[in-house]
């Protein structure tokens, strides 16, 4: 061979290289482009089994246990027990019950339970002792109504479960004397976040 014909031949290899490279990037950018895919698409949501609810009541009576007649909504109001009629004396206390009930068909909730103060102040009510307790756990003890105005209850409450707080309202044998034959209304309100 001589060596006018070898640069012919390298000069012939280059274009072939250079034209089959455009065909493989070529290649490559079709599949490329023919994977990409775009398309709409249409989702539902249904909230009405996400609804967070909760549901109140609450008896002077010992012992007592919510009836399905006795729930009633928990907002905006707060729940009212009406305690007995016995004007408290220095030295005697009262009890009642209050419930709430998680009325959510599937969400559970962190609950807790406040003493809403009077509209009205007056001199008996802060001179009272608060004792709130739920199957034997105990919330507060004999503490005066700051110490009761936010309490969260211990643990989530599942979806349609209730809880019973047992409440004692006190009024300690060393109160001022201006406070006898005074009238106070107690009222303790839940709120509560789903989980």
């Amino acid at each position: 061979m001589s060596s006018s014909t070898m640069p012919a031949r390298r000069r012939w290899r280059r274009p072939v290289l250079s034209a089959a490279g455009v065909c493989v990037a070529s290649a490559i950018a079709v599949t490329a482009a023919s994977t990409v895919n775009w398309s709409d698409v249409v989702v539902a949501l249904d909230g009405s089994t996400n609804t967070f609810d909760l549901q109140v009541a609450g008896s002077d009576v010992p012992g007592w246990e919510p009836t399905a007649g006795e729930w009633r909504q928990g907002r905006p109001d707060p729940v009212v027990v009406a305690l007995p009629a016995a004007v408290l004396e220095p030295g005697s206390s009262v009890q009642a019950r209050v419930a709430v009930r998680n009325s959510s068909p599937r969400l559970a909730g962190s609950i807790s339970v406040h003493l809403i103060d009077p509209a009205t102040p007056n001199a008996l009510f802060p001179e009272l002792r608060f004792t709130i307790s739920e199957g034997g756990h105990v919330y507060a003890a004999a503490a005066p109504p700051s110490g009761v105005a936010d309490i969260p209850l211990t643990g989530p409450t599942a979806a349609g479960a209730d809880r019973v707080l047992d409440v004692e309202v006190s009024l300690p044998a060393d109160a001022p004397a201006t406070v006898t034959g005074v009238v106070t209304p107690i009222q303790l309100m839940f709120t509560g976040v789903n989980l």
